[in-house]
């Protein structure tokens, strides 16, 4: 009853959630940076709240599996990371395209072997369906595990993805990009 009380108001944990911000589902390829190393399929959903026209912030949690000589192993990921609208930067002056750029952390859950902190950068670009689907985006973005920090040992790895977000308002009620 308490949540459908406070969706139900205008503004209040609504606005909070909702305003700038987009919910999206993402599947990729993933493989260790070494030579040694087969691609494999993840994927994962995300939750993006933009605080302003260039800054933004990305919740998002995903699963897949890393192969290489020695075995594969398999994951999941809570994953935080801090966007920065590059084409607000005059970078591009194309409305519907949006480049930037993300830096995190990542946990990864190890089946049967623990967890490990990884920082992570990458980038990608965003693009404006059509008129008729304003609310909806398409993200192409790529995306390096740095290695992890923790006792737990991961080897850097790289993920590229195709995603589809679904903005909770128009882009011109919206600073997100």
């Amino acid at each position: 009853f308490l949540v459908s009380s406070a969706f139900a108001q205008d503004g209040g944990l609504k606005g909070l959630l909702t305003d700038n911000a987009s919910i999206g589902a993402s599947v990729g390829m993933m493989s260790y940076v070494s030579s040694d190393s087969d691609m494999e399929l993840a994927y994962g959903v995300n939750y993006t709240k933009s605080i302003n026209a260039v800054v933004g912030v990305q919740l998002g949690s995903g699963f897949g599996s890393l192969t290489n000589a020695s075995g594969t192993m398999e994951f999941s990921t809570l994953t935080a990371k801090g966007l920065v609208n590059l084409s607000n930067l005059s970078i591009s002056t194309c409305a519907d395209l949006k480049f930037y750029a993300s830096t995190g952390f990542s946990l990864m859950s190890i089946e049967d072997d623990g967890s490990a902190i990884m920082p992570n950068l990458g980038g990608g670009l965003k693009y404006a369906i059509s008129e008729i689907h304003e609310n909806m985006d398409i993200d192409l973005s790529a995306s390096v595990g740095a290695g992890s920090i923790t006792t737990q040992k991961i080897s850097p790895h790289m993920m590229i993805n195709l995603g589809l977000n679904y903005r909770f308002s128009t882009k011109e009620e919206s600073v997100e990009w």
